[in-house]
C-alpha cells in the first residue's frame, strides 16, 4: 500500500529525513482529501519508525483532508469551539480551495472567520485567487463572492488587484476596484499606476478607463505614465 511505501522508504533515513519526508507525504494525502490514509499513516510511523507527529500540526491536516473530501459537517465541527485558531481556519481553507466546485466553501469559512472576529489575511485571500487560477476557475466569480461577503480592509483589497494583475485577470482587477469604492477603500497611486502599465504590456484600450477611475480617486497620472500609455 502507499502506506508501507513511504514507510519502507523512511526507514533508510535519519530522524530529519523521516520528519521532512513524513509530512510531504501526509500533506500530499490531506490535499487529496484521504482522511483514512492519514490516520494509517501517522499509527505506521509511530509504531514503526518511533516519531510521533505534533498533535497540532495533524489536527490541522486532518482539516485541510476533512475540507478537501467535502466532509462539512466535521469541518464545521472542528471550528465550531470559538478559540479555533486562525492556522485552522486557514486549513479547512486551503482544503476546499483545492476544488473549484468548493471554492464557494472556502469562501464561507473565510466569512465565518471574519465574523468571529478575525481579520481577513491578505495572504489568505492571494492563495484562494492563485488557487482558483490553476484551477481553471472564474476568478471574477471569486472576487465578487469575497466582496460580498467579507470586511475587506485596504490591504485586502490592493493584494486582491496585486494578484489579479499577475494573472491579467484585468475584469476582476476592475471588478475588485469597483468593491473597494464602495466600501469607502481608496487605492493608491502605485496599484492604479500598476494596472495602467498592465493595459499597456497588453496594448488593453481599457487604459483610458483606469486612468478615469484613477482620477476619480483623487490620484493624477504622472507624465511618464501617460507617455508609456501613448506608446
Amino acid at each position: 500500500t502507499f502506506v508501507q511505501e513511504v514507510i519502507r522508504h523512511l526507514k533508510h533515513g535519519d530522524m530529519s529525513m523521516i520528519s521532512d519526508c513524513a509530512y510531504v507525504a501526509m500533506d500530499l494525502l490531506a490535499a487529496a482529501g484521504r482522511t483514512e490514509l492519514l490516520s494509517d499513516m501517522r499509527g505506521a510511523i509511530a509504531a514503526q519508525l518511533d516519531w510521533k507527529i505534533d498533535d497540532e500540526r495533524f489536527d490541522q491536516l486532518m482539516l485541510v483532508a476533512h475540507a478537501a473530501a467535502g466532509n462539512d459537517d466535521e469541518v464545521r465541527d472542528r471550528l465550531a469551539d470559538g478559540e479555533a485558531s486562525l492556522q485552522s481556519y486557514r486549513a479547512a481553507i486551503r482544503g476546499y480551495a483545492n476544488s473549484t466546485q468548493q471554492m464557494h466553501k472556502a469562501v464561507d469559512c473565510l466569512s465565518r472567520m471574519n465574523m468571529a472576529g478575525r481579520p481577513v489575511c491578505p495572504t489568505i485571500v492571494a492563495e484562494l485567487i492563485r488557487q482558483t487560477r490553476r484551477n481553471a476557475g472564474d476568478v471574477l466569480e471569486l472576487v465578487t463572492q469575497l466582496g460580498e461577503n467579507l470586511d475587506l480592509s485596504a490591504a485586502v483589497a490592493q493584494e486582491m488587484v496585486q494578484v489579479c494583475l499577475e494573472g491579467r485577470s484585468m475584469d476582476a482587477v476592475a471588478r475588485v476596484e469597483e468593491i473597494a469604492t464602495e466600501r469607502g477603500i481608496v487605492l493608491p497611486t502605485k496599484t492604479y499606476e500598476k494596472w495602467l502599465m498592465a493595459c499597456a504590456d497588453r496594448c488593453d484600450k481599457h487604459g483610458a478607463s483606469v486612468v478615469r477611475r484613477m482620477t476619480l480617486a483623487g490620484h493624477i497620472p504622472c507624465k511618464r505614465l501617460c507617455k508609456n500609455m501613448m506608446a
